[in-house]
């Protein structure tokens, strides 16, 4: 299991050093950033390799497990997919949220009751 608020809030702290987003940020700029990644994923063709998920560039991340996390490479839909809740993440982080995994707990809940 992931680590949602740890691992955004480093990404956010990153971002923020590179000056790719600051305090001034507007919660606008990063729907339109999220809507770019909805817009990448949806031109991509299913035929086309993958971003850089490939096996040597995970095999690399997971030098200390014992046993590894990904055994085969993500298609470039799924890459795009991924930068979409990364970037959502971080509008989260940006907007305030404290807890992003009981956030999107809750909403899951809620639209598990809810059908409308």
């Amino acid at each position: 299991m992931i680590t949602l608020n740890k691992l955004t809030k480093e990404l956010h702290d990153e971002m923020m050093r590179r000056d790719e987003i600051n305090e001034q940020t507007s919660p606008r700029a990063m729907s339109i950033r999220i809507s770019r990644d909805w817009r990448r994923m949806d031109a991509c063709h299913l035929s086309r390799p993958p971003l850089h998920l490939t096996q040597e560039f995970v095999d690399a991340q997971h030098v200390d497990d014992a046993c590894p996390t990904y055994e085969h490479e993500f298609s470039e839909r799924e890459e795009l997919a991924a930068d979409i809740i990364i970037d959502t993440a971080l509008a989260l982080s940006q907007l305030g949220c404290k807890n992003i995994e009981q956030v999107i707990k809750d909403r899951i809940a809620w639209r598990l009751r809810h059908k409308d």
